[in-house]
């Protein structure tokens, strides 16, 4: 209940004196030892171990919204993307970065690799965006409902010095998606 339970007492007085049931429950430690909170889970977002998050809340953390029109650049260096406005706009988004990522839309599972952040090598870096390159899928979702659930942080964002570096990067980033749903797969 708050800040690592520090003043849970407090507030339990409080909901009990407007006539509301408290049930407590025991603080829950992570594998690693300490206790889960969601100062913890939020930490970890922000600096984009979405893996240590998605341990702590036992499930993958995912964010859900609409599929928006971006710039089309990446489909003219061969990796199209899904840019997604979410339905809630104050969701945490985690840190910046290139992730793997499990993707639900047109009730299909599908994988790709998603960037968050500002697009430093083709863009003046002013606005957040979260895009999405879909492994083997071409079709139009615009307006669709898109669904992506954290797997892994593949990098940090960075920027590149052309078009040619960034397109290089980004095969080397979907290998390294592909050899981790590859490893996930065998168990």
């Amino acid at each position: 209940m708050g800040s690592d339970a520090n003043g849970a007492d407090e507030v339990a007085r409080t909901a009990e004196s407007l006539g509301l049931e408290v049930i407590r429950t025991e603080v829950v430690p992570s594998e690693q030892g300490f206790a889960v909170s969601s100062t913890k889970i939020r930490q970890r977002l922000e600096e984009g171990d979405v893996k240590g998050a998605s341990e702590m809340l036992g499930y993958e953390y995912s964010l859900h919204g609409v599929v928006v029109s971006g710039n089309r650049l990446g489909r003219t260096i061969g990796f199209p993307t899904a840019n997604m406005q979410l339905y809630e706009p104050l969701k945490l988004i985690p840190g910046n970065g290139v992730y793997f990522v499990k993707v639900k839309t047109l009730d299909r599972n599908l994988y790709g690799m998603c960037n968050i952040g500002c697009r430093p090598t083709v863009s003046n870096g002013n606005s957040r965006t979260i895009e999405t390159n879909i492994f083997g899928f071409e079709e139009d979702i615009y307006g669709l409902d898109i669904e992506l659930s954290f797997v892994e942080r593949i990098r940090e964002e960075r920027r590149f010095d052309s078009l040619d570096e960034l397109k290089i990067q980004l095969g080397k980033d979907r290998d390294a998606c592909l050899t981790i749903l590859e490893l996930s797969s065998r168990f």
